[in-house]
């Protein structure tokens, strides 16, 4: 996370008003910067105020003088993140504003205080293999909008349990002492399908006033639906692979560009789930074309197992490749870039951090 040094900081350390909390409370920064846990950076004023202020220790001095040193370079962090932490005068709770266009959590100084700001950003992950094509989304957002050098990234990953994400997070969340970034995914079929049980109780417990976590709430079936096509046919060596591809870029042309968003890769599309629900049917059939639901086969309808598209195949090659952290770029989709910019831009502002300090 960036956190901001608020700029009415400066007055209060040149007044010497601060008190001995506050003074404690700035102490704590200065070890997050020893760490670069965070990105802390703040107006040139206010962090000229702090490196002199006598009252606090020689190291942390030193720590803000450090920043204070790269004023330029860091400032420029800031405007390319849409959420941001700003350290303000007094105590009470955090809040989150909107100050031209961007999210301001702002901290009271003395909350500082209560929190665990030595530790990263958690992001809570309904499997904790989902980290995988997080990271890998997170590292080509990186590249494309802020390059090499500006800053790093820094986080925990934890493990949902499926299911019990909710449970999790309703945990964590109360401690209210730490940044948290929930993701789940939809689990749904098609666009105007109803949301699935995961994200739907996150959404239910979610506290949106405890303003240091946030629910990153995506709506695509599954994480492997993240993967762009011309990667899943270049790592699965398959015919019905290059078929499911095709059907896909089927449903491009077709005006449904974001059927590779819903696709169950695990379980396919079966004539018998088309026949008994009929939303599906209406999204599917224009998007694949479907002029009736009679299988090659001709089957008893009752009787029928035939899919209309085939379960992917050979997942665990493409698992294998993802978990490696193999590069990957969205760019031969708009959809599936503008997602990937979406979340990148959420993980990026949440988890950026600074290259470690000593002293």
């Amino acid at each position: 996370m960036i956190i901001y040094m608020g700029d009415e900081l400066a007055s209060a350390v040149t007044s010497h008003a601060l008190v001995a909390a506050e003074i404690s409370a700035l102490e704590d920064i200065a070890s997050v910067i020893r760490s670069g846990q965070h990105l802390v950076i703040g107006g040139y004023d206010t962090l000229k105020a702090i490196s002199g202020l006598a009252k606090l220790g020689t190291s942390a001095r030193a720590a803000f003088s450090s920043v204070l040193s790269r004023f330029s370079q860091l400032q420029s962090a800031l405007d390319r993140v849409d959420l941001y932490a700003e350290v303000v005068l007094g105590d009470g709770v955090p809040l989150s504003v909107k100050i031209e266009g961007k999210i301001v959590i702002k901290i009271p100084l003395l909350f500082v205080l209560d929190m665990n700001l030595r530790s990263p950003v958690e992001i809570l992950f309904e499997e904790i293999n989902d980290r995988y094509i997080y990271e890998i989304i997170s590292r080509w957002y990186v590249g494309r909008v802020f390059g090499s050098g500006l800053l790093n990234r820094s986080y925990r990953s934890v493990h949902g349990g499926g299911g019990r994400t909710f449970a999790v997070f309703t945990e964590m969340q109360r401690e209210n002492s730490n940044f948290l970034v929930c993701v789940t995914d939809s689990d749904r079929k098609f666009p105007s399908d109803v949301f699935g049980t995961t994200s739907t109780k996150v959404r239910d417990v979610n506290d949106q006033g405890k303003v240091l976590s946030f629910h990153l709430d995506l709506d695509f079936h599954e994480v492997e639906n993240l993967v762009p096509l011309s990667f899943i046919k270049e790592n699965s060596n398959s015919r019905y692979t290059d078929i499911l591809v095709a059907q896909m870029k089927k449903a491009e042309v077709n005006g449904c560009p974001e059927a590779k968003l819903f696709l169950d890769y695990k379980k396919g599309i079966k004539y018998c789930y088309l026949r008994s629900e009929e939303k599906a049917l209406a999204y599917w059939g224009v998007a694949l074309s479907l002029e009736d639901l009679a299988c090659q086969k001709r089957c008893e309808p009752k009787d029928c197992t035939c899919e209309v598209v085939k379960p992917l195949q050979n997942k665990a090659e493409i698992r294998n490749k993802i978990e490696s952290l193999t590069p990957i770029s969205p760019n031969e989709c708009p959809v599936l870039e503008k997602l990937w910019r979406d979340i990148g831009s959420v993980l990026i502002s949440w988890s950026a951090s600074a290259v470690p300090k000593l002293a």
